[in-house]
C-alpha cells in the first residue's frame, strides 16, 4: 500500500522550534486534519532533504531557470540526480554544493526549486495520509506559522 504525506517545514533549514511550540503546532494540524493516520513533529540532527517521493517531476535551476525533468527522458540527468542524492547522505543538506547539469553553475542544494515542492529542514511536522487534497488551508498554515514563529512550506510526498 502507498502513503501520502504532508510535511510542513520551516523556510529556514536550520530552524527548530522549542518543544512547546512544536506540540502546539501539531495540535493545530491535528484539529485541522482529523482523518490523518499520524501527525507528529520530527527533529533532525542536521538539515536534511525533505523530498516529495514519487511526486518529483523536475528541478528548476536557480541560475538559468531551466526546468530539468529528472525521470524518463535523459539517462545523464537521472545519473546526475542519483549522484546528488547519494551526496546528501550523512551530511547537512544545507551545505551541499550542486553543480547544475544544465548550465554548470554551482549553487547550494537549498536553492534548488522543485516541481513538486521539496525542501531542506531540521524540523518538520509530518502528516501521514492527511485525508485532504493539497494544499492545506491557508488559515491553518497561518496559524501554524504564528505558533512556530516562522514561515513554513508544504511538501506533499507520495511513497
Amino acid at each position: 500500500m502507498s502513503d501520502n504525506y504532508l510535511r510542513l517545514i520551516p523556510a529556514d533549514p536550520r530552524y527548530v522550534p522549542p518543544d512547546d511550540l512544536a506540540a502546539a503546532a501539531v495540535g493545530i494540524a491535528s484539529r485541522a486534519l482529523p482523518d490523518a493516520d499520524v501527525i507528529q513533529a520530527e527533529r533532525h540532527a542536521e538539515p536534511v532533504f525533505i523530498d516529495q517521493g514519487a511526486n518529483l517531476e523536475a528541478i528548476i535551476c536557480p541560475a538559468c531557470r531551466l526546468r530539468t525533468v529528472i525521470f524518463g527522458q535523459d539517462d545523464a540527468i537521472q545519473q546526475w540526480w542519483d549522484e546528488l542524492v547519494d551526496a546528501l547522505q550523512g551530511t547537512s543538506a544545507a551545505d551541499v554544493e550542486v553543480h547544475m547539469a544544465c548550465c554548470g553553475a554551482t549553487v547550494l542544494f537549498p536553492e534548488l526549486e522543485f516541481d513538486w515542492p521539496a525542501g531542506v529542514a531540521s524540523f518538520e511536522i509530518s502528516v501521514r495520509n492527511p485525508g485532504i487534497g493539497n494544499p492545506l488551508d491557508e488559515a491553518v498554515v497561518a496559524q501554524i506559522e504564528v505558533t512556530l514563529g516562522c514561515r513554513v512550506k508544504q511538501v506533499w510526498a507520495h511513497y
